[in-house]
C-alpha cells in the first residue's frame, strides 16, 4: 500500500466511524426499532471505538511520513503490518469480554483495568512507531549526498 492509499483508508475509517458513534448518540432509540441492532448497538459501538485507536495511530504515523523520504514510510509500514492486525484484535477481545462480578481485581477496578490495557498498547504502537520512523528518517539523511 502506497502512503496515499495508507492515508486514505485510515481517514474514510475515523470519519465512518465518528459519523456512526455521532448517529447512535443522536438517535440512541433507533437501534430499537430494527431487528438487525435490536441489543447489539452498544456491542457494535464498542468494537467500532476499539478499531478507532489504531486507525487514529496509523492516520497520524502516515500524516507524520508523508512528506518524509518513501524509505521511512516503507520501515513503518513493515511494522504496521503486523502490529495493527494484532493490537485491533487484542483490544477486540478485551473488548468484548465480560465484566466478571465476583471478588477480583477487574470487579475492584470497574473495566478500568481493560481501558489500562488497550491505552498500553496504544502507546507501545506510538512509541515504537516514532522510534523506527525517527531511526529510518535520520539513517536515510547520512546515507544521501547533499
Amino acid at each position: 500500500m502506497s502512503k496515499k492509499n495508507v492515508l486514505f483508508f485510515s481517514l474514510l475509517y475515523i470519519i465512518l466511524s465518528g459519523v456512526l458513534i455521532a448517529l447512535y448518540s443522536f438517535f440512541p432509540d433507533a437501534c430499537y426499532t430494527n431487528s438487525w441492532c435490536e441489543g447489539n448497538a452498544e456491542t457494535i459501538l464498542r468494537v467500532i471505538a476499539v478499531i478507532f485507536l489504531p486507525m487514529v495511530l496509523v492516520l497520524l504515523s502516515t500524516l507524520i511520513t508523508y512528506r518524509m523520504h518513501n524509505d521511512v514510510f516503507i520501515a513503518w509500514r513493515k511494522f504496521a503490518i503486523w502490529a495493527v492486525p494484532i493490537m485491533t484484535f487484542l483490544n477486540i477481545v478485551m473488548a468484548l469480554q465480560p465484566t466478571s462480578g465476583g471478588l477480583g481485581i477487574e470487579s475492584a477496578y470497574n473495566g478500568g483495568l481493560k481501558l489500562l490495557a488497550m491505552a498500553v498498547l496504544g502507546l507501545c504502537f506510538a512509541v515504537i512507531s516514532l522510534v523506527i520512523i525517527s531511526w529510518r528518517f535520520f539513517a536515510s539523511r547520512h546515507s544521501r549526498p547533499v
